[in-house]
């Protein structure tokens, strides 16, 4: 008896040997019409460009003399550096101000020292260029092998500068009064002690301390400045508000600016701050204080040339309660 085999079932999609066939025909269709019109081309003289991109030779790049790297210094005098930032700027910022406060050279003499005077600087510079904990561990190495490197060769020359532009030192006595008046306004303890900046133009008494995230202010006749609780509220050892945190910017109309590049804005009628009072409320609240609500004179809005604000005047009092006026 015949038997028959069983058709092998296909998946859904899968072509049928017939289409296979039809395809692999066409392919081979395709195939053979190309070479021969590339035989006819051949037969005619027509050249068929090359698929290969033309590629030409580059001239080797050779390093200016002239250019400045962290090798080659170019001596910059009497004119501002254009450009961006030297490796003497970014030490300056990475704070080594009082290396750069001397008058002239530190030295003048062999090309030994210039070597070792710019090795110098630039580890300082490498020690703020660091963008994790590993570079700045070594940018620290760096920076203190240069500065034996230099005692070395000058004993004694980096003790002098360091004696003659010496940072002032912290008051111990002005942190300690900060945390008490903290303590008095948040009715919480300081936790930690940080660093902050203040605009151009404040001078705070001692250490500061934080009275919250400065959100609003306002000034008569304008509308409200809104800060988003970007910069912060603080007070000094003299109860003096201040302003501080630079991520922000005023744009005002200049008309009254004087020559340092200040500009009154006028009154202050209302400062709105977030603070967390543990003695009051124990969670973040906002805090509208009406300046001048006690017949006191108002303290005014000025702003420096960076567009950031300073609170200069008025005779308001900071205690356990907020700001009196």
């Amino acid at each position: 008896m015949a038997t028959t085999k069983d058709k092998k079932k296909r998946k859904p999609g899968e072509p049928s040997p017939a289409q296979l066939r039809a395809r692999k025909k066409f392919a081979a269709m395709a195939k053979a019409r190309a070479k021969a019109a590339r035989l006819a081309k051949k037969a005619a003289g027509i050249k068929t460009p090359s698929k290969k991109r033309a590629t030409t030779a580059k001239p080797t790049k050779r390093r200016n003399s002239l250019e400045p790297d962290r090798i080659h210094t170019t001596k910059v005098r009497q004119h501002w550096r254009v450009g961006p930032e030297s490796a003497w700027k970014r030490a300056e910022k990475a704070g080594q101000q009082r290396l750069f406060a001397m008058n002239g050279k530190p030295a003048s003499g062999s090309e030994e020292w210039e070597r070792l005077w710019a090795n110098y600087v630039n580890a300082i510079a490498s020690v703020g260029d660091a963008k994790n904990k590993g570079q700045r561990r070594a940018a620290l190495m760096r920076w203190g092998k240069a500065e034996k490197a230099i005692e070395k060769h000058s004993p004694g020359f980096l003790d002098q500068i360091r004696a003659s532009e010496r940072a002032p030192k912290t008051n111990g006595s002005g942190i300690k009064k900060a945390k008490a008046q903290r303590k008095e306004f948040l009715g919480s303890p300081a936790r930690k002690v940080v660093s902050t900046t203040v605009p151009k133009g404040a001078k705070p008494k001692g250490a500061l301390s934080k009275m919250g995230r400065l959100m609003r202010v306002k000034v008569k006749g304008r509308s409200w400045m809104d800060f988003q609780g970007v910069p912060t509220l603080a007070r000094d050892a003299k109860n003096k508000m201040f302003i501080t945190g630079n991520g922000y910017k005023i744009t005002a109309k200049g008309k009254k600016r004087n020559p340092d590049g200040f500009e009154d804005l006028g009154e202050i009628t209302h400062i709105e701050y977030v603070a967390t009072k543990a003695h009051l409320d124990g969670y973040p609240v906002t805090y509208v204080h009406a300046m001048g609500e006690e017949g006191g004179a108002k303290p005014h809005a000025v702003v420096n040339s960076d567009g950031l604000l300073l609170i200069e005047g008025g005779d308001y009092t900071i205690t356990s309660r907020g700001i009196e006026n």
